[in-house]
């Protein structure tokens, strides 16, 4: 007969059961930060994966050049239909392609054409390419990757007006988006990246309205405009642009660059010879390495209330340059939060939100607005660790790496061999 002995390794069991449970209650309704690389783990398992609002777009699109998913409305990951190129020309061809597509819409002002959800890789010709047509349509939440043929743009518009280009990406092309004679037509929240020209370029297009696009890594321009006038450009973002993050030049008159940013390139704003009468504020201009605008018209645009990375206070900010622009009121800290645009910047935070200023453990005031910034255009690295979390915001537990120990813990226990004895 046996006798089982008592089972030491009972309790320990129902400790590290209590244990993990307590770890998951701990960690139930945070939300931690998801950096670009967490996120291109998290596709791979799930592309409609939830992911928080603190996430950038760039960031994203960096990581995941080619992945056919997007980045839709700050939250979530949605697929993408992979597709051939698109070329249509003329009206009634777009017609005929879109009943055959099965596109809604009809090319009504009040029901446009819609081309939307495609990932297309273009294999040297443009991704999309739509001329001589005036009725309206929409390209929405397109990724083309590819359209790397001489003066091609992966997004083309050629003697077209009424043309809406939303929220779409474009990648290792010759043009990211590309107009030719084309106006009156919108591009809104697009992302040009890594283009072996400019991200986006007019040419001989006017009263087109570019608004929170984002064009970096571009081998020459962020938005490069030749002979084109009337055009609105805001809220758009050029960063680490070969050349010039904007560049005017050939007659391109009567445009508004306004509320833009335009950090990391060779020149920031660049106007060339022949151009008059644009108009230049509140643009955030830090950062570039070799200057942050440069005017060589004949002094008829005018530049008010942009930020200068190089501007130290005290008077008017001269725009270098044969033009002899002058900037008569300068701005140093966009959002009024005490914090220059060109600390906040190299912190790493936006200069137009007071909601995210670089936050400080000490009771040091902020730096002064009229301090130098130093001589290399360089950003500093700065660790996480130098700032705090947010208020209330507590500790998050590695939920992960505690579940995995505690289970490795909780099978040895059951694997142990019995204790017995003969009687």
């Amino acid at each position: 007969m046996k006798v089982q002995a008592g089972r030491p390794g009972l309790n320990l069991r129902r400790l590290l059961v209590v244990t993990l449970l307590a770890c998951m209650l701990a960690n139930f309704g945070r939300s931690p930060t998801v950096s670009a690389e967490d996120t291109m783990q998290l596709s791979c398992m799930c592309p409609m994966t939830e992911v928080t609002e603190n996430l950038l777009l760039e960031e994203l699109w960096q990581d995941l050049p080619r992945s056919g998913l997007r980045y839709r409305e700050g939250t979530v990951l949605q697929t993408l239909t992979s597709h051939s190129p698109i070329n249509i020309d003329g009206n009634a061809n777009f017609s005929t392609t879109a009943t055959n597509e099965g596109w809604p819409g009809d090319g009504s002002n009040s029901s446009p054409y819609v081309i939307a959800n495609y990932s297309i890789e273009a294999g040297g010709v443009s991704g999309i390419r739509i001329a001589n047509v005036d009725v309206y349509f929409i390209i929405e939440n397109v990724h083309v990757n590819g359209s790397t043929n001489f003066q091609v743009g992966a997004f083309q518009l050629t003697r077209t007006q009424n043309g809406h280009i939303i929220n779409s990406n474009s990648s290792d092309g010759y043009y990211g988006i590309h107009l030719v004679e084309s106006n009156n037509n919108s591009l809104t929240g697009n992302l040009v990246t890594s283009n072996d020209r400019d991200g986006i370029h007019l040419h001989d297009s006017s009263n087109n309205n570019l608004t929170g696009n984002s064009a970096t890594s571009n081998d020459r321009d962020g938005f490069h405009m030749f002979g084109s006038s009337n055009n609105i450009l805001s809220g758009n973002t050029a960063t680490q642009n070969r050349e010039d993050g904007f560049h005017l030049h050939a007659s391109s008159n009567y445009n508004i660059l306004s509320g833009n940013t335009l950090t990391s390139n060779h020149y920031g704003i660049n106007l060339g010879s022949s151009i008059k009468n644009n108009s230049l504020s509140g643009n955030i201009l830090a950062l570039n390495f070799e200057n942050n605008a440069l005017d060589n018209t004949d002094g008829s645009n005018t530049w008010d209330s942009n930020s200068y990375g190089d501007f130290t206070g005290g008077t008017p900010y001269t725009i270098p340059g044969t033009a002899g622009a002058v900037d008569q009121n300068p701005i140093e800290d966009s959002d009024g939060d005490g914090y220059s645009d060109y600390d906040e910047l190299v912190a790493g935070t936006d200069p137009r939100d007071p909601a995210s200023s670089p936050r400080i453990t000490s009771t040091t005031p902020p730096p002064s607005s009229t301090t130098p910034p130093p001589s290399s255009t360089t950003p500093p690295h700065t660790s996480s660790s130098e700032l705090p979390s947010s208020e209330g915001e507590g500790v998050f537990l590695p939920f992960q790496q505690i579940f995995a120990l505690l289970t490795l813990c909780l099978i040895s226990l059951r694997r142990r061999p019995k204790n017995t004895k003969k009687l």
